[in-house]
């Protein structure tokens, strides 16, 4: 795909097929731009995205906008600090008008808390003990797997957890204990709380795999690391009845708006209808 000079009097100078992310969820549209274009500038991707308005979900085309966006970094990365590429970039891709997705969770979204011990269950014991920790704090996958050794303190039963989330925002999370130093000796890292054998921080993709793998293979269902979140935010809220901006907080949301609207809503089921 050949990007040609968008606006902003020639600020973007993008001339080379895009590099994928190491994100699935991103890569398999940005390996269909690359297919589909040969010379095709910021026009081309409005025109694109827009094509695609009736055809996929306004969440998906936001996605992919977001990972075109991420793709054209990766692929500039000698021009990603200069000031008049990301003006020109931010211009560009906020011209590109999406419509609003339906941000909220629904129930066949939710995992029960049988579900997620089925997975942790027939899952390796690395990956069931990474499911297990989404299923106890409600954590992004980046933010767990970003987890340093020396922002963990263990206080009685539980550990209390720094975080630093969007937009470099600080909170605590906890785990109990005894999950904590189960993790501890499993993984066996040096520097952050989940590493590969190698020595390494383990990554998003590779648990992205494992978890929609054994969603598959164990509940024949899509899952993503995110289901896990979706599921903390929901029982806490609606089946252990604590308070919004309290899980609000928890969750790393910039306003309790955000949290009310994804799970705190009304919802009709097939049942009442027919």
């Amino acid at each position: 795909m050949l990007l040609g000079t968008p606006t902003y009097a020639g600020a973007l100078e993008m001339n080379k097929s895009l590099k994928l992310t190491g994100i699935p969820t991103y890569d398999t549209y940005i390996l269909k731009c690359n297919e589909n274009f040969r010379t095709a500038g910021m026009d081309e991707i409005k025109t694109w995205l827009e094509s695609l308005k009736g055809r996929l979900r306004p969440s998906t085309i936001r996605m992919i906008k977001a990972g075109l966006k991420k793709s054209i970094l990766a692929t500039y990365e000698n021009q990603a600090n200069s000031a008049i590429f990301l003006a020109a970039l931010d211009k560009s891709f906020s011209e590109i008008r999406l419509d609003r997705p339906d941000t909220k969770v629904y129930s066949e979204e939710i995992l029960s808390k049988k579900e997620i011990e089925a997975l942790v269950q027939n899952s390796s014991p690395r990956t069931g003990l990474i499911i297990q920790s989404l299923g106890n704090t409600g954590l992004r996958i980046s933010e767990l797997l970003s987890i340093r050794i020396q922002d963990c303190i263990e206080e009685g039963k539980f550990v209390y957890i720094r975080i630093i989330g969007k937009n470099r925002k600080e909170r605590r999370v906890f785990l109990p204990t005894s999950l904590f130093r189960k993790i501890r000796r499993t993984f066996q890292g040096k520097f952050y709380l989940f590493e590969t054998k190698n020595g390494k921080r383990i990554t998003r993709n590779y648990a992205w795999k494992e978890i929609h793998r054994k969603g598959k293979e164990i509940l024949n269902k899509n899952i993503h690391p995110h289901t896990f979140r979706h599921s903390f935010a929901t029982n806490t809220i609606l089946k252990k009845g604590k308070d919004i901006k309290a899980v609000s907080q928890y969750l790393g949301h910039s306003s309790t708006a955000i949290t009310a609207d994804m799970y705190l809503h009304s919802e009709l089921r097939p049942g009442d209808l027919f």
